[in-house]
């Protein structure tokens, strides 16, 4: 009886091993015959990326074509193309350089033609060019960066502000933006000449260089809320209840809605609401 257990254990244990193999995914192949490769290809170069056209093979099974080429940091880039076009594009360059980039094309049985070996020059990826035209200038309380990217490629501006304590460069903010016109405001600074360190990255983590410039933040300071004054809420302006008044937008309480403690104008007014208060005091509005 003890061996017939020990016979099925181990009868079992080979069946759990059998069924964890991976399952093939896809078309099994059917001949081991290789495709004819692309020809009449054709490179353009774009800033940051390359397109790819070729003529494809007259092969009944064949599924896709695929490109890749080797940077010369070591990454390799990878697209992959179906039959239902005759080009790519590959994405994710820095700086200019010249590579190879190799097509092949692989068919239903996993069948792959002999390589075309091409040469491509990306042009340097936008966030260069970008960096370039970048302006930074004092703010308040910190300063301010503008930037234009009329391809609008997804990127991150990223600030640092050296420690004088240790002289190491601290994180500050990073601003993410694909807008054409970009602006990143720093704040919370004090107003002292401090080194600061800026720099783009794209999503492809292409960094630029660092821009490294001292500045003095404008000094700034919040205008005591003492001092204000509540002018009169036209009477046709409708607000929620009597608890509701003007200078609940600055008492400091930004939690407790206790029948409706904020000053709240119902809607329906025949007119856009406005309201109107003295700051007590001359300032200049940043």
């Amino acid at each position: 009886m003890k061996k017939s257990a020990v016979y099925i254990t181990i009868f079992i244990l080979a069946l759990l091993l059998t069924n964890c193999k991976d399952e093939y995914i896809g078309q099994f192949p059917v001949d081991k015959n290789n495709p004819q490769p692309v020809k009449n290809v054709v490179v353009e170069n774009l800033p940051g990326k390359v397109k790819i056209s070729y003529e494809l093979p007259d092969e009944k099974d064949l599924l896709y074509v695929q490109g890749t080429c080797k940077l010369s940091s070591g990454v390799e880039k990878i697209a992959k193309t179906s039959v239902f076009s005759n080009s790519m594009i590959i994405e994710g360059f820095g700086k200019s350089e010249k590579m190879t980039l190799r097509l092949i094309a692989v068919d239903r049985s996993q069948n792959k033609s002999t390589p075309v070996d091409i040469e491509i020059e990306p042009l340097d990826s936008p966030i260069y060019e970008i960096f370039n035209q970048m302006k930074v200038i004092p703010s308040f309380g910190g300063l301010k960066i503008s930037w234009s990217n009329p391809e609008k490629i997804d990127l991150m501006v990223g600030v640092l502000k050296q420690n004088k304590a240790t002289g190491e460069l601290d994180y500050v903010e990073n601003f993410y933006s694909s807008l054409m016109q970009g602006i990143g405001t720093v704040r919370g600074q004090d107003s002292i000449r401090s080194l600061f360190a800026i720099y783009i990255r794209d999503t492809y983590m292409n960094y630029t260089d660092t821009l490294f410039l001292e500045l003095q933040p404008f000094f700034e300071e919040e205008i005591p809320k003492n001092n204000f004054i509540a002018f009169s809420i036209p009477t046709y302006f409708k607000v929620y209840n009597s608890n509701s008044v003007l200078k609940k937008i600055w008492d400091g309480n930004v939690t407790d809605e206790t029948n409706y403690n904020f000053f709240y104008i119902r809607p329906g007014n025949t007119m856009m609401p406005y309201f109107t208060f003295d700051l007590g005091i001359t300032a200049k509005l940043s």
